[in-house]
């Protein structure tokens, strides 16, 4: 019996060793192409795999907004001209963005662009929509004369009106240098951003809107870098909130993420080679993606699953690809990634595709359950 155990407990490991997969990685990756002469950076990505961006002239300016689905490839959207780009899309094919420095809602099936308004100033940006319709960003607010300049406030946008969510400023002057901007929002009206507080620290921010009024919360900073400016960049469906503590003097930011039941932040690890980071969005597995650099500003593009750690995607794909991926933009619930990257040196919005498990893998795994199955009979008996 034990000579028996022996021969199949080998052949078993030959046999998952000599099928495995000869190259590990875990996405292709799809250049999504560009319009004319411009560069293209992808910013939000829905769940039915439909892309929105922006493009860029030589000169880094942006010049215009896309729509990229698989079919029909990339498509400009309409604008007036001046700064354009379309920062997110949600599962109706609602794009929100800027367009000729305005705040911009698209629907995918015209094209065309509506200007949803400011804060009273003359420009502003749509950053992000939820699943129900509402927007939230910045915008100016009414130029003061006195100091010769004018402020942005966050802002939602729902209903055809436009709410500013204000700040966390609550002694001084309106225009004290009280700047607020909204990064994201979820389904159940909680806001997040940052905000200037009474001693004009920047903190981050979060917003209550299901009441009749707008409720801010400080939510602080960094709990390691208590000097830091604190951002809470993103939330899922769940309530997940994911920001970072930038540091001017190190140029530097650190993730963090909130622990609802302790009230406080909590580090995010990242990569040794790239110690600073922010993450851009999250899905409901609580995967996040963003971007990691170095003291020497080299970016890199990441995802962090909160079960496991940082992960740099250069390294979850082909080698010899021709891809430098430097942002990681967005993430849906079917784990496809996307943003912006260098492509035989030239920048270029990506698609990243999980690969399906191969079939070797799949062998390898009923190899190793055929060891244990007969471990465990040879065992028993």
């Amino acid at each position: 019996m034990e000579w028996r155990y022996r021969l199949v407990l080998v052949a078993g490991l030959v046999f998952c060793f000599l099928s495995g997969p000869a190259e590990s990685y875990e996405y292709n990756v799809v250049n999504l192409g560009t319009i004319g002469s411009n560069g293209s950076r992808a910013y939000g990505i829905n769940d039915n795999g439909q892309v929105v961006g922006g493009l860029r002239d030589s000169g880094g300016n942006y010049v215009g907004a896309f729509f990229w689905t698989a079919g029909t490839g990339m498509q400009e959207l309409t604008s007036s001209g001046g700064p354009t780009r379309a920062w997110d899309i949600n599962n109706a094919g609602q794009i929100v963005g800027v367009a000729s420095d305005r705040p911009a809602l698209w629907e995918t099936r015209t094209g065309v662009p509506t200007d949803i308004g400011t804060l009273g100033g003359p420009t502003g940006t749509a950053f992000r929509i939820s699943e129900s319709g509402h927007i939230v960003g910045w915008a100016d607010l009414p130029y003061n004369t006195d100091l010769a300049s004018s402020v942005y406030h966050a802002f939602v946008y729902e209903n055809e009106t436009i709410t500013d969510l204000g700040t966390l400023n609550s002694v001084n002057s309106l225009y004290d240098y009280g700047y607020s901007l909204s990064y994201d929002i979820n389904s159940s009206g909680r806001i997040v951003g940052i905000a200037h507080t009474d001693t004009f620290a920047l903190n981050a921010a979060l917003w209550d809107v299901t009441g009749t009024e707008p409720v801010i919360t400080d939510l602080g900073t960094h709990p390691d870098h208590p000097g830091s400016e604190g951002y809470a960049s993103v939330i899922n469906e769940k309530g997940t909130i994911v920001g970072h503590g930038y540091v001017a003097a190190e140029g530097g930011s650190y993730p963090m993420q909130w622990n609802e039941s302790t009230g406080t932040w909590v580090p995010i690890p990242m990569l040794a080679s790239f110690p600073y980071g922010e993450f851009y969005d999250i899905n409901e597995s609580d995967q996040m993606v963003g971007v990691g650099w170095d003291s020497d500003g080299t970016e890199h593009a990441v995802l962090y699953d909160t079960q496991g750690s940082a992960e740099d995607l250069n390294d979850l794909i082909p080698g010899g690809s021709g891809w430098e991926l430097s942002f990681a933009n967005g993430i849906n619930e079917k784990g496809q990634i996307v943003g912006l990257g260098q492509f035989n040196g030239e920048e270029r919005a990506f698609l990243l595709e999980p690969v399906p498990l191969p079939p070797s893998v799949s062998m390898l795994s009923l190899g190793l359950l055929a060891i244990l199955a007969f471990g465990r009979k040879h065992v028993l008996s």
